[in-house]
């Protein structure tokens, strides 16, 4: 863990925003500042599997870790180094809040952190990625996306006061280079 803290107190200067909190505001929307009291060991922890350290051990800690809270008051995110997993196996678990980087933008940020090398911008397409998404194969999909986004979040079970810690957790392994070519393919950047 300290070899973790310490690699990515030398990358946080390229991304900044985790060196930062949001500040709330009456009557006014948050903003994003420098945290004075941020301190790596508090977002940089170790976590442990039970014996016998397999998948289904690691899926379980991963579920208990995801449904813990992310710092209010300080930067919102946090990455756990885990022991105890079995054949001499290593795993880390992320945990970003949305705001600091959804989807892909959260692999690239992620990859970067942990030290690998910047994924490529997606070449250009000649068939842009707005006309793929409205294409009829998707039509029934933005329907159901466009109706959902009119109904209220208490209806969709979204609604944050009625959210429960209870998480489950499945995981399939795929190379990172894949990942790099789904964003390629589908020409998304972050």
């Amino acid at each position: 863990v300290d070899e973790l803290r310490a690699h990515v107190e030398r990358v946080l200067p390229e991304a900044s925003r985790y060196r930062q909190k949001l500040e709330r505001r009456r009557l006014r929307r948050p903003l994003w500042i420098d945290d004075p009291e941020f301190r790596i060991a508090r977002h940089v922890q170790t976590a442990r599997v039970p014996t016998p350290g397999g998948t289904r051990e690691l899926e379980t800690l991963t579920a208990d870790l995801l449904g813990t809270e992310v710092p209010r008051l300080h930067a919102p995110w946090r990455v756990w180094t885990v022991q105890g997993l079995a054949n001499g196996r290593g795993a880390v678990i992320a945990m970003v809040h949305h705001a600091m980087g959804d989807g892909l933008a959260g692999f690239r940020l992620l990859d970067q952190m942990l030290g690998g090398a910047p994924a490529p911008m997606p070449a250009a397409r000649p068939r842009p990625a707005l006309r793929r998404l409205l294409s009829r194969r998707n039509a029934r999909a933005l329907v159901r996306l466009l109706v959902d986004a009119l109904r209220p979040a208490s209806q969709l079970g979204i609604n944050p006061r009625h959210v429960e810690r209870i998480r489950d957790v499945a995981t399939h392994t795929v190379p990172l280079a894949a990942v790099h070519q789904i964003q390629r393919a589908f020409d998304v950047t972050n």
